[in-house]
């Protein structure tokens, strides 16, 4: 279930917090096209940029040898030519770097892209993958939807090849492949392999989670403005400011007596949600007088998400984290104690087994 459209939503689809709405298959949001890539364009916005590739890494070779050859030529005696032939020549120069700096950019992205798509994974899935890989468990996790280069290929640019780098819709082999909502999968793995690992995923960060009162404000609009640096690294210090988190995640604005959900730690920031007034009244975790009643379920205040200095936080927050860490490492060991009786029990059994069969075995050559 969708949890902030309260909606139910099929696998390997996610909502996106700036389009506010849920993508199929969800791959990013890309700012360059103010849109999703997902689904319905995963094809377009492939063909987009390799068909950008190729433009610029033609223009290198057509103002490559040109411009080297001029500059060559006409920079070291650059007082006997016209400031017309000079200024052509910086023209070309700039061009040139200009389309190998997209080279460059763009090829990264194509990487990336190409990965995704022979491995027939976005890139959400792949951050699922990795947190599912670098967990603790009893067997390897096996990514359902790989069925093989060739078909993940075909499964996003069509099953005629000779169509491939052609902007044209295609048709899958079968209809229940392109709804969106139903994917093929590999053997022996279920339909909702990665749903259910990602729920998991999601009741381990809510595990770790904490909650904490805010004891300053803190305006996010303020951090994006060269003007007020100063003043934000003489209320927050200089670290807090140039050692934001590299990510597309956005800042939290805060106001005092707001009561915040804490689901990841940095040494200077936190990522944390709004809770709304009730949840902070069931958790008895702050006093009626210091609570924010602007923050009431229902708005979209409370929906809010982002990252808040640590220096915004009331002080015994830490205290909260080391409780919630040692919460956690219990319940593990608890977990793992379960597992290990569930074992010694199922061995228990096969060799009970073994000694009945073994038994009625020697009974029927005895008669």
């Amino acid at each position: 279930i969708d949890g902030m459209a309260h909606r139910f939503k099929p696998p390997r689809a996610h909502h996106c917090s700036v389009c506010n709405k849920c993508v199929l298959k969800m791959d990013h949001h890309c700012p360059w096209i103010n849109n999703c890539v997902g689904h319905r364009n995963h094809k377009d916005f492939f063909l987009f940029i390799s068909y950008v590739l190729i433009a610029c890494s033609h223009s290198c070779l057509l103002l490559g040898p040109y411009t080297i050859r001029g500059a060559w030529i006409v920079f070291p005696k650059i007082n006997r030519y016209p400031a017309s032939v000079v200024l052509r020549v910086y023209k070309m120069l700039m061009a040139m770097v200009l389309a190998a700096s997209l080279v460059v950019s763009i090829g990264c992205l194509w990487f990336q892209q190409a990965q995704s798509l022979i491995g027939n994974i976005t890139g959400i899935e792949q951050w699922i993958r990795r947190k599912a890989e670098s967990r603790d468990r009893k067997e390897p996790f096996v990514y359902p939807y790989d069925l093989g280069c060739f078909r993940n290929i075909k499964f996003v640019l069509g099953s005629n090849p000779l169509l491939w780098m052609l902007p044209v819709r295609f048709i899958t082999v079968k209809k229940q492949e392109d709804d969106g909502i139903r994917y093929p999968v590999k053997e022996g793995c279920g339909e909702y392999d990665l749903t259910i690992e990602q729920l998991t995923q999601k009741k381990l960060k809510k595990d770790r989670s904490f909650r904490a009162l805010v004891s300053s404000a803190f305006n996010s609009s303020l951090m994006t403005s060269t003007h007020c640096t100063p003043l934000m690294c003489w209320r927050y210090g200089y670290s807090t400011v140039y050692n934001f988190p590299d990510c597309d995640e956005g800042r939290l604005s805060v106001v005092k007596g707001d009561c915040l959900l804490v689901t990841r730690v940095r040494r200077y920031w936190v990522y944390a949600r709004k809770l709304p007034r009730s949840e902070a009244e069931e958790s008895n975790f702050i006093p009626e007088r210091d609570l924010n009643i602007n923050n009431v379920p229902g708005t979209r205040e409370w929906m809010k998400r982002g990252w808040v200095p640590v220096g915004c936080l009331r002080k015994g927050w830490q205290q909260a984290l080391r409780e919630c860490e040692e919460r956690q490492s219990q319940q593990e060991g608890d977990n793992g104690a379960k597992a290990t009786k569930k074992d010694m029990s199922k061995e228990k059994v096969g060799k009970a087994a073994t000694a009945t069969t073994g038994s009625n075995k020697g009974e029927l050559k005895t008669s």
